[in-house]
């Protein structure tokens, strides 16, 4: 697949999850309607959130049932530019946001990081291997992408609000984990019945192998939720060592197989690193999870669907975004072989 091939497929999808997107799951207020408590509503330039069920005919800034967001979000103790995940616009010229130079310095430091460990890779498991580990992270993506991660950015949007009111993301995780439970059944569904013998047919991997797929998916998951949590908390530093983490612990790995056990067989090598890199990435998001006070949250049908309607427009993209990834690894190797990719 060429360059020019690769970038008309993810304009495509930016362009399809900007047009869907185009409706905002927060609606003008309208007095004929109730509104169930957590409702999110716009009066003019002000947005208000629901306290408490709403009645029809009660207007915004009715404090019995109303809050209005900005004003608490002034009245915080926490300054406001603690909370976006991005540069804050109200910064002084010139200035640097908190933790910026850190978040630059990590990406910075990954890339000698993602050389060195794609160089021992290579050495521990060979070309073929190195083609088939690709095989294994495009798998991972499509599903992770296609069914657990598309509610991450509700994540972002609903639990920044709650954390700027709450100090806490527990009813954000509890609108949210009941579909990241059915997308990770249906993934366990699809890896076990395996249809059309997709793993040996379209990514040349064995069938026998979906078991630590599913825990790579997993991992996957893991690792992009704690940094999404750390990103709504605004936890920059954390945001930057996670995926740094996960590098110095691939990399040693790999080192150990490399020196210690160098006549290692594939399958173990890749079961090694999924290990190593499912339990940092658990490790990470389990830290996160406890310290962004995310359990013990209400949740109801209204607030779910609010998420569902935020997040699913960006369906499309991410899976045009997976298709110009790896798309011409999974083609090259249908067509050639494992070792051509």
């Amino acid at each position: 697949m060429s360059m020019p091939l690769k970038s008309s497929f993810l304009l495509l999808g930016l362009f399809l999850s900007s047009t869907l997107l185009g409706q905002s799951p927060i609606e003008e207020y309208n007095s004929s309607k109730t509104y169930p408590t957590g409702d999110l509503v716009l009066v003019g330039q002000d947005s208000y959130k629901a306290i408490a069920d709403v009645p029809a005919n009660t207007d915004p800034p009715n404090a019995t049932y109303w809050i209005n967001l900005a004003a608490e979000a002034v009245n915080q103790t926490t300054p406001s530019e603690a909370v976006p995940s991005s540069p804050p616009t109200e910064s002084p010229p010139g200035s640097e946001p908190p933790g910026s130079g850190s978040l630059t310095g990590g990406k910075l430091l990954r890339i000698p990081l993602a050389v060195f460990s794609a160089s021992l890779l290579a050495r521990v498991v060979g070309p073929d291997g190195v083609g088939q580990w690709a095989m294994i992270l495009a798998v991972a993506s499509l599903f992770h992408s296609s069914l657990i991660n598309w509610t991450q950015s509700s994540n972002i949007r609903f639990g920044r609000e709650e954390w700027v009111l709450q100090k806490s993301l527990a009813n954000t995780w509890a609108a949210r984990w009941p579909m990241i439970a059915v997308g990770t059944c249906l993934a366990s569904g699809l890896f076990f019945f395996q249809p059309f013998s997709f793993l040996d047919k379209f990514f040349n991997l064995s069938s026998s192998w979906w078991p630590i797929l599913l825990m790579f998916v997993f991992g996957q998951w893991c690792l992009f939720e704690s940094q999404s949590i750390a990103r709504v908390t605004y936890k920059i530093r954390r945001l930057t060592l996670i995926p740094i983490w996960v590098d110095f612990a691939t990399i040693s790995f790999l080192s150990v197989m490399l020196f210690q056990f160098p006549q290692t067989q594939i399958e173990w090598a890749f079961l090694g690193m999924i290990i190593v890199i499912t339990l940092v990435s658990t490790t990470t998001w389990i830290i996160e999870f406890r310290d962004s006070y995310s359990w013990g949250g209400r949740s109801n049908w209204e607030e779910r669907k609010k998420i569902i309607k935020y997040s699913w427009p960006l369906l499309p993209g991410l899976l045009f975004a997976c298709l110009s990834n790896w798309g011409d690894h999974i083609i090259l190797q249908y067509f050639r072989s494992a070792k051509e990719v």
